[in-house]
């Protein structure tokens, strides 16, 4: 299989944002051969997207990174709701199930930064001022033709064995389909300036005040400085210049009780909304992710953190059918997991920012009187806090769950929870999972009955051999000896030894290619 591979051509990745330099670094560490074009000369040095929820944190952790980025950011405990000089309600993001237990609010600039110094560790440098102007994929068989110009104004053919979309919002490759984007460009504009701010704002939590000006929300970047966004309810020239210190100040004062005095503003800009999706995330051998593939309002912070997750998710079922070991079909699930999710994001986002920015009284009203009950209760406020930080997606529904037995709370296709797996040590999930293979976790001596078989089946496979199950443990798994999680944190099948070898005779015949040959390895922890 490796000849095979060797024989085959470099995927070929459109845009080096977040999603982009992600999807490179998932595929790099399985050893794929690649090119990331970008058709900017230098990364962008404005802060852009500023949330790193829990979830990312967490596939940020397993691959190295986390520590720096929380080093460098500083973290939102809270996210407070003000309304006419009162704290409607406040969501408390300690209370989630991670260790990253927070918002970290970082500039995208530092994110991206820190992925590409780790692509360069990797050997993989981006290719600057290169611009994909037209692709095209034979009628027959697979691969894509792409033309590539340079800064030069010189033209390149190149043959690429798959190409990852994640150019951003105006995709030539999604137009050059001819692929739909359909939603809708939303109401009002919003001025955006990050600058410091003097006077009584919260440090650790997400500020968002509700008026019937619009909403307006402070977040918290460090050291008294903030990203203020508002509402624009009066149209503004497009041609109108950036916002400026007094305006985004008249702004605040509008839209807040707080006084306050601004200075030292380092950025500011306008945007507008637009709420999009495409219908379909897999195009025979091209494949979209981030901004070219949903693009939705800022609320929740949720945007960035899903382009990278997208490619989590891509990155181990594209590596795995490239080097032989995986059925192309594996390829398909990736829409099919990833959709449901981008879906109800959008719509979810969608309703948020029309809610919160009605300027219809009754329902300001309604929001003001509704959200103190609704998040005096823990259960709203726990679902709260799950929703923000990313940690309750699923893939329980995608055929890759299918026909698998578990005990326990935990269902095939959830996320793996972070728990202590060790009480002598320690050690929690995070600190063993393997972003690289599926990973075998034994209880009191399961791997002893199944590692044997394990290593004759195609699936690669990491196993660590552990204590008795902890209250907790057995809570999630029941009674199982062995729990399988995916390269990505899901959770695949759990049971005893003889059930476990069942079902994963059964899967890797369902989508894994028997003339492969998998590797398996044992630890202890």
């Amino acid at each position: 299989m490796e000849d095979q591979m060797q024989e085959k051509r470099p995927v070929l990745i459109v845009g080096a944002g977040p999603t982009g330099m992600a999807a490179a670094l998932e595929l790099v560490r399985f050893g794929i051969p690649l090119r990331v074009v970008d058709k900017y000369a230098e990364p962008s040095g404005t802060s852009r997207a500023l949330a790193v929820q829990a979830r990312t944190l967490e596939l940020m952790h397993q691959r190295g990174l986390a520590d720096e980025m929380v080093a460098l950011g500083n973290k939102g405990l809270f996210t407070t709701m003000y309304a006419a000089g009162k704290q409607l309600g406040q969501v408390d993001l300690r209370q989630i199930d991670s260790r990253f237990n927070y918002t970290l609010l970082l500039a995208q600039s530092e994110t991206e930064r820190i992925l590409r110094e780790k692509l360069e560790e990797s050997g993989v440098l981006i290719e600057r001022q290169t611009e994909l102007v037209a692709f095209e994929q034979p009628e027959r068989g697979s691969g894509v033709q792409a033309m590539l110009r340079k800064g030069d104004g010189s033209l390149e053919e190149f043959e690429a064995t798959y190409l990852i979309d994640a150019e951003g919002a105006h995709s030539v490759v999604r137009r050059a389909a001819h692929l739909p984007f359909d939603g809708k460009s939303m109401p009002n504009s919003y001025a955006l300036a990050d600058l410091h701010v003097d006077g009584d704002v919260a440090e650790d939590q997400l500020s968002i005040f509700l008026a019937s000006s619009g909403l307006l929300a402070a977040f918290p970047m460090g050291n008294r400085r903030f990203r203020v966004i508002a509402t624009e309810k009066e149209a503004v020239d497009k041609d109108a210049p950036d916002p400026d210190l007094d305006y985004m100040h008249a702004m605040w004062s509008a839209g807040t009780h707080i006084p306050v005095a601004f200075r030292n503003m380092v950025w500011s800009s306008r945007f507008r909304i637009n709420s999009r999706a495409m219908h379909q995330l897999r195009y025979r051998s091209v494949f979209f992710g981030g901004d070219s593939a949903h693009i939705h309002s800022p609320a929740g912070g949720q945007g960035m953190n899903t382009g990278i997750q997208d490619m989590m998710n891509l990155g181990w079922k594209l590596a795995l059918v490239y080097r032989g070991l995986a059925k192309e079909s594996l390829l398909d699930t990736y829409n099919e997991e990833r959709m449901p999710i981008i879906r109800h994001l959008v719509e979810a986002t969608e309703r948020a920012t029309d809610l919160f920015n009605s300027d219809n009284p009754v329902v300001h009203s309604l929001i003001t009187h509704a959200l103190p009950l609704a998040l005096s209760f823990p259960g709203i406020q726990q679902k709260g806090a799950t929703i923000v930080s990313q940690l309750g997606g699923n893939y329980q529904k995608s055929s890759l769950s299918e026909n698998l037995r578990c005990e326990g709370t935990l269902q095939a296709g959830d996320r793996f929870p972070d728990v202590v797996l060790n009480e002598e040590t320690g050690t929690r999930v995070l600190d063993l999972l393997d972003p690289s293979a599926f990973t075998a976790f034994c209880f009191g001596g399961g791997l002893e009955a199944v590692k044997h078989e394990l290593t004759k089946l195609t699936l690669p496979i990491v196993e660590h051999t552990l204590p008795v199950a902890s209250d907790v443990v057995r809570g999630l798994l029941g009674n199982s000896a062995v729990a399988v999680v995916r390269p990505d944190g899901y959770l695949l099948c759990t049971g005893h030894p003889s059930e476990i070898l069942n079902q994963l005779r059964a899967w890797t015949l369902r989508w894994l290619c028997l003339a492969s040959s998998g590797h398996s390895s044992e630890g202890t922890s």
